[in-house]
């Protein structure tokens, strides 16, 4: 009897030993899922975190460039208005003296012309021309037709 009871014992324990692991194992499967579910929340903040760290990063090195950007297209624009400044002024004064070198040269015709038929006018006045001179107005009056 003490070895059927034994034995009983035995069986009883066993059962209890293995229905105890049983629960634990199922506990431990409880607790890794939770820790699984855990951990994989954690990383899910974790990356959602690191992205939003890398996109603001990225958003400020753009701003960054474009900035730089912005601010070469400013001095590449002012300095081309400065240029267009000078050169609408260089031609207003080249204008200017064009126009004075023209008013010269229509003040300087009109003398010679003037000046001309004066001295026609006092050559008919004086009467026949001398030959030497007539001999000297052709080749002028023919270099002058050409």
């Amino acid at each position: 009897m003490e070895l059927s009871g034994a034995c009983a014992e035995l069986v009883k324990s066993s059962e209890s030993s293995r229905l105890q692991l049983k629960n634990e194992l199922a506990e431990e499967k409880q607790r890794n899922a939770e820790d699984r579910t855990k951990i994989i929340s954690q990383m899910t903040a974790y990356m959602a975190a690191l992205l939003e760290d890398t996109g603001a990063s990225q958003e400020a090195r753009w701003a960054d460039r474009v900035e730089c950007v912005e601010r070469d297209i400013t001095k590449a624009t002012t300095k081309c208005q400065k240029a267009q400044a000078v050169y609408e002024k260089s031609m207003d004064a080249w204008m200017d003296s064009e126009h004075a070198i023209l008013a010269g040269v229509l003040k300087s015709r009109d003398g010679i012309k003037s000046k001309i038929k004066t001295d026609w006018t006092v050559s008919d006045a004086l009467g026949p021309t001398p030959l030497v001179i007539v001999d000297e107005k052709r080749p002028l009056t023919a270099t002058t037709e050409r």
